[in-house]
């Protein structure tokens, strides 16, 4: 074996995957090998380079010691590099070609214990490296692809992935299968069950997401890791096909950093259910609608802002104490913006004429009849949505073709009031589904008008919300000091 001349001190470098055993216990097993190895060669060890616990199948996670090692043979301050296999160095023909390039101007040689030495010098050194590392390629990509099929055949079998964190609402437990394997399976842990379902009936009765998040935390109810609850994390949860015992199955390509929050569901999982089928489908539909905002606007302090209408300007109300510290619902003109500043009225005797208008509206026969039909109406919701994203698409592409001069303004502008017509049609369609819904899931809560007293400004909201877009407020009469419902037009009904 070669050892580059006037030097008797080497390095190790050993490296693993996936330390299942835990402890570093492989990286040790090499270490003790390639010590070995530097015996027999009349080596002295000055520096062992440990990267445990890591990949070098993709180049998204860096390998610090490799760096390292890296940066020493590049400034010439180590010549002889010991290791287990060259697979330990490398498993990327272009990490290879970089570590030959810093190799060669140097004269550093890799002395193996399983494929012997390396003298990335020569020519014929280079030719076994790159040979050797062809070989380590091919291996990582045949084993992807076997991990590919194994997943896509355990996802169209309804088996779960995967291990990591125990899933919020459910315990894993061991159970021995028919041919004497034992196994993970999950059972639901009926205390966070309780909370799944809680959350997802409030998101589905229009409640804002993270208004139900901070609720749980302020009732001392943590996650599955003890923290607090967070919007983007009850999100995940509801919108998983896992919590109703259905199968997702999304794959990732090597160049992918992250998946989407939810998947398309592929089987029926192994594993009992919490939610129904039908209830994570119009989860995902209110979730991850692409127009859905995380935070108002505005602050809401009062139950009707956003909702009222100026008669002058036709913009929205919000809001404001007056000098007594009286709430009123004003238009509030401000520098920058289009508000009148015309209109104002006091917010309590409002707050309770809409909300005697709604109980009446929830009461009506007229509302079973409309809820009926837009159940009918909603069975092409998913054509809905792809109708949606497709016209979305054929807008930005009548933008680039007018930039390229492919048509010319009047075209434009006609075939773009037609898509954009297209699609407020849909969108109307999709609200009126999205408050038909809520009002489903007010109503099986039990009776408003006893509920009302103990609901949070938000519940209070997201039944208004689900009932009325809007209210005009009109003037009001000069010398008439009292509440006045005739300011009121007609309201805008939802459903």
């Amino acid at each position: 074996m070669i050892v580059p001349a006037g030097t008797n001190e080497g390095v190790i470098y050993v490296r693993i995957s996936q330390d299942r055993e835990g402890g570093g216990l492989a990286v040790a097993r090499q270490e003790a090998d390639c010590q070995a190895l530097a015996v027999r060669l009349g080596l002295t060890v000055t520096q062992v380079y440990v990267d445990n616990d890591l990949s070098a199948s993709s180049l998204k996670r860096p390998r610090p010691a490799y760096q390292a090692l890296l940066e020493a043979i590049t400034d010439g301050s180590v010549r002889t590099v010991l290791v287990w296999h060259t697979d330990r160095l490398h498993r990327q023909p272009t990490e290879l070609e970089t570590w030959i390039g810093a190799a060669e101007r140097h004269g550093a040689v890799v002395q193996t214990v399983q494929a012997g030495n390396l003298d990335l010098a020569t020519p014929s050194g280079r030719m076994v490296a790159r040979m050797l590392g062809a070989a380590a390629r091919y291996e990582v990509e045949h084993k992807i692809a076997r991990q590919r099929a194994a997943s896509e055949q355990a996802a169209a079998a309804g088996r779960r992935s995967g291990g990591g964190t125990r899933p919020y609402g459910y315990d894993k437990a061991q159970e021995v299968d028919s041919a004497g394997r034992v196994r993970f399976v999950l059972r639901i842990r009926e205390t966070e069950a309780v909370v799944i379902r809680e959350a997802a009936s409030r998101i589905l009765a229009g409640e804002p997401l993270r208004t139900v998040a901070r609720d749980l935390t302020a009732r001392g109810i943590p996650t599955v890791k003890g923290q607090e609850w967070y919007g983007q994390t009850l999100k995940r949860i509801l919108v998983s096909g896992l919590r109703s015992g259905q199968r997702e199955h999304q794959p990732r390509s090597q160049e992918a950093t992250k998946r989407d929050i939810c998947g398309p569901i592929v089987a029926r999982g192994t594993w009992p259910a919490i939610l129904t089928p039908p209830q994570t489908d119009l989860l995902r539909t209110v979730l991850t609608a692409p127009d859905r905002r995380l935070t108002p606007r505005v602050p809401r302090r009062c139950l009707l802002t956003g909702i009222l209408v100026c008669h002058h300007c036709k913009k929205t109300l919000m809001g404001r104490p007056r000098g007594d510290g009286e709430m009123r619902y004003v238009c509030n003109r401000v520098p920058g913006s289009h508000h009148c500043g015309r209109t104002y009225v006091l917010a309590a005797p409002t707050d309770d004429w809409v909300t005697e208008l709604i109980f009446s509206a929830l009461d009506g026969p007229l509302l079973d009849e409309q809820l009926a039909k837009r159940q009918h109406a909603s069975a092409d919701d998913a054509a809905l949505e792809s109708q949606i994203t497709q016209d979305r698409g054929r807008l930005t592409q009548l933008g680039r073709d007018y930039d390229d001069g492919l048509i010319d303004r009047a075209e434009w502008l006609e075939r773009k009031a037609r898509v954009e017509q297209r699609i407020s049609e849909v969108e109307q369609r999709r609200l009126g589904r999205e408050s038909a819904l809520r009002l489903r899931a007010v109503r099986a809560a039990g009776p408003l008008a006893e509920r009302w007293p103990s609901m949070s400004l938000g519940q209070r909201r997201a039944v208004i919300t689900a009932v009325i877009d809007s209210i005009t407020v009109g003037p009001g009469r000069r010398g008439y000091n009292r509440f006045d419902p005739d300011r009121f037009g007609e309201p805008v009904w939802r459903v």
